[in-house]
Parts: C-alpha cells; structure tokens; sequence
C-alpha cells in the first residue's frame, strides 16, 4: 500500500510542477491579480489551480478534491452542479453522474481516480465502525458473561 501511496505522489508532482509555472507565468502578465485582501494586500490567487499542501494533507474527499483543479471546480460547482440540482434540494443522483461524467471527460489519471476511490472505501469504513456498537446487541444475545 506504501508503494501505491508513493507512486501516486510521484504522478501527482509533475501535475504542481506544470501548475506552479503556468500560475507564475500568469502572476508575472498580470493574469493573476484578484483584488485587495482585509489588509489591503494585493492577493495574486486568481489562477491558483492546486494547493499542494492542501491536497497531501486532506483530511477527508472534499478537502481533497477541492485542492486539486480548483479553477475547474469553481466553473463546475457555477455551470454545472448549480443547474442540474433544483433550488432547496440536496444534490442526488444527476450530480453524481455529472460528476463522473467530468472526470471521465477530463481523462483523470488513475491515481487521482484511485485516492476518491480509496478515500470512499475508508469513509464507509468509518461509519460502519461508528454504527456497529450502535446495534451489536441485536446480533450478540444480551447475556454478556464470559466463562
């Protein structure tokens, strides 16, 4: 599982490699000027797209997924996600297909498609743990004596 970890964290690097510089490029245009900040701060965030420390040190799917592709994540939640899930309703089942229909479209690397993967295997995990000693009695009689 190591091995995977650390293959995965190598493909990803070429991916804040290219970002970085392509962001520096348009920071040095002017491209990425966003405004003045609460301390009047000039803010050059505008075309960020990754957030290296935030994406390694996620702690859950969405920390994760919105450390990566940020630009496309914004135009996605606006254009897309906001249109096919009607006012005053969860997002269902269209989003999700959206949502796989993007990265499909987007030709994602495996190693992105496994983290979610993996990350939705370990959130399940989690819950049935938390639920289990909510019904372990049913399954275990009431007789808790040991011999």
């Amino acid at each position: 599982m190591w091995f995977l970890y650390a293959f995965c964290f190598a493909s990803r690097t070429k991916y804040y490699g290219v970002w970085s510089l392509t962001e520096g490029a348009c920071v040095l245009s002017g491209l990425g000027y966003n405004g003045l900040d609460a301390n009047k701060k000039a803010r050059w965030d505008r075309v960020t797209n990754v957030d290296p420390w935030a994406l390694e040190t996620a702690q859950n799917t969405r920390a994760y997924l919105e450390a990566w592709n940020m630009n496309t994540n914004k135009w996605l939640k606006n254009y897309v996600y906001l249109r096919v899930t009607p006012k005053g309703k969860k997002p269902g089942f269209r989003s999700s297909l959206t949502t796989f229909g993007t990265s499909g479209m987007n030709q994602q690397p495996p190693c992105y498609c496994f983290d979610v993967v993996n990350d939705r295997t370990s959130s399940l995990a989690w819950h049935l743990a938390w639920l289990l000693p909510h019904f372990h009695h049913r399954f275990i009689g009431s007789d808790h004596s040991q011999t």
